[in-house]
């Protein structure tokens, strides 16, 4: 017998969205915004600050997991601290 999974029930590991990461890429997100930064290129300004790629920034801004070196270089990039990037 073959079992039926719902695509919802197990995502992609690339796709698994951590509560604390989607608030983080809000927050972050945010403050690009207030720094100039639009949205279509804030995937592409983050790879450049973090040095990852643009598909993983993509990921990351849509709440894959943060790691808080790359929280804190880009709040660092931008000249704020980590209690103005995340009021």
């Amino acid at each position: 017998m073959v079992a039926l999974v719902h695509p919802d029930t197990h995502p992609a590991a690339d796709e698994v969205r951590d509560p604390a990461s989607v608030l983080a890429a809000g927050y972050l997100g945010a403050l690009m915004e207030r720094h100039g930064v639009p949205a279509r290129q804030q995937a592409a300004s983050l790879a450049q600050i973090t040095g990852i790629s643009i598909s993983q920034a993509r990921r990351k801004l849509r709440g894959a997991v943060w790691l808080f070196g790359e929280v804190l270089a880009v709040a660092q990039h931008f000249g704020e601290t980590l209690d103005q990037a995340f009021p």
